[in-house]
């Protein structure tokens, strides 16, 4: 990000000073030997950006507690009370609001885009609940996108960026993760409120939920324990490249802490923000035409951990990166906050570690290891694409996968089943009445529906 200007470097600096004051007397002591303290010791280090944690039950901590450095240049390190940037986890905040306008009846969920933007071209295609659900099929900036990213837009200025772009495919028929979308909904909810969206989220979200250290980021403005954030450069840590928060508006450019999200989601789960019947909806996975499930609601990403069923989302930017977990059955809510784009270990591997020790789940046992006549079942081509194919070997024993010039080595996960070592997917092997294997399901760490690739018959 920018550096600050001299008055917000002093400032920061007098905060840091003061910081330790702003830790509640109620914060959860972890004893040398817990393993959660253990799971996030041995990944955040000091001496390097690191990541504020808090696990709640039934609304009340359990465990709360940074790791690393909130500033590199003043060797200061992070306190559970620092205020990060949340990138997409704003779009919670973005589709809640919305929920609260449809209860109002200021708005309806299926209402066309052209009822609140007229000019936009798209509008009159695309649905309040497509842009909700990433079904709307918006298209992102383009490729130079980051080349403005210093400069302060207006909202009419960032709409222009797709306005005259095509729609990735025909509303409702597919899924696409979408940033434009969920800044045309901050639109709307400025249309239909009278307010800007910073004002709205302010009196209707924030203060009915008690969250005192939350709010729109801005760079003019001194806040109290915001931290920079940080990207990794070969051996090196390097202050991120600034982006003005205007750009990422509704969909990413909140400010908040650890304490704060975990107040928004007991808010939510006691009935607080919205109406328990509209909430159920941002809740329910959308099943696609073709009937594949996307695993994805209004701003949260549904799936399971084990036998329990889970709500989480991730976002980041250059800097940032956040997670959050909810696994209801056991009214569990975890959620970790990063000063930088490049943790140690991925955020959502944490969250669900995490999970296992809170619930006491073991992880799952190692599988034997597959026969000679198994390996072989597997290697052969799958299509992605007509002119692309995820080619899986076998090399000495080990499975690998193969998609353009990268290979990995495929490591399992349950019969049939198989990740990777950076875990962007997990790839489970179909196989016909017979036993042949005919198809790969990819799904994506991501929201988004499951990829099917089908096998290419050998000559």
């Amino acid at each position: 990000m920018r550096a600050s200007s001299p008055l917000a470097i002093a400032s920061l600096a007098i905060l840091f000073a003061l910081r330790a004051a702003a830790a509640p007397a109620s914060t959860p002591a972890s004893a040398p030997d817990d393993p959660l303290d253990q799971l996030f010791s041995a990944t955040f280090h000091a001496g390097a950006p690191g990541a504020a944690i808090l696990i709640a039950q039934d609304g009340r901590p359990l465990f709360r507690k940074s790791y690393g450095q909130a500033n590199l240049e003043l060797d200061v390190p992070l306190n559970p009370a620092d205020r990060f940037r949340i990138c997409s986890l704003t779009k919670q905040f973005t589709a809640v609001a919305i929920l609260q306008l449809a209860h109002q009846q200021k708005i309806h969920l299926d209402d066309p885009l052209a009822d609140y933007l007229p000019d936009y071209p798209a509008a009159t295609r695309v649905t309040l609940r497509q842009l909700l659900t990433h079904t709307a099929g918006i298209p992102s900036a383009d490729a130079d996108w980051p080349k403005i990213w210093r400069q302060d837009l207006t909202l009419p200025q960032l709409l222009d960026l797709t306005r005259d772009k095509p729609l990735d495919f025909p509303p409702g028929s597919n899924f696409r993760y979408s940033n434009a979308g969920y800044v045309l909904l901050g639109a709307v909810i400025e249309k239909a409120s009278g307010q800007p969206y910073a004002d709205y989220l302010r009196s209707h979200i924030f203060q009915p939920a008690g969250m005192t250290d939350t709010c729109y980021d801005s760079d003019d403005t001194v806040i109290p324990h915001r931290v920079p954030g940080y990207v990794r450069h070969a051996d090196a840590w390097d202050r991120a490249p600034f982006i003005s928060m205007t750009q990422p508006f509704s969909a990413g450019s909140l400010l908040s802490t650890i304490d704060d999200l975990a107040k928004f989601h007991h808010a939510l789960d006691t009935g607080k923000l919205v109406a328990p019947d509209l909430l159920a909806q941002a809740y329910t996975a959308v099943t696609l035409p073709d009937g594949r499930s996307t695993h994805y609601g209004f701003a949260w990403a549904l799936d399971s951990l084990d036998r329990h069923p889970t709500r989480q989302h991730a976002g980041g930017m250059p800097g940032f990166s956040a997670f959050s977990l909810e696994i209801p059955d056991a009214r569990l809510f975890i959620i970790l906050l990063a000063n930088t784009s490049d943790p140690p270990a991925p955020l959502h591997t944490l969250a669900l570690a995490a999970a296992r020790l809170v619930l006491h789940e073991p992880a799952p046992p190692p599988l034997p290891p597959l026969s000679p006549a198994d390996l072989q079942l597997y290697p052969g081509a799958y299509r992605v694409a007509p002119d692309q194919s995820f080619i899986v070997s076998l090399d000495h024993g080990h499975l690998f996968a193969q998609l353009g010039r990268g290979r990995k080595e495929l490591i399992p996960l349950a019969p049939d089943t198989f990740t990777t070592p950076d875990h962007g997917f997990t790839f489970t092997f179909r196989r016909d009445p017979s036993g042949h294997i005919t198809r790969i399901d990819a799904r994506p760490d991501a929201p988004g529906p499951d990829l099917t690739w089908p096998r290419t018959p050998t000559p």
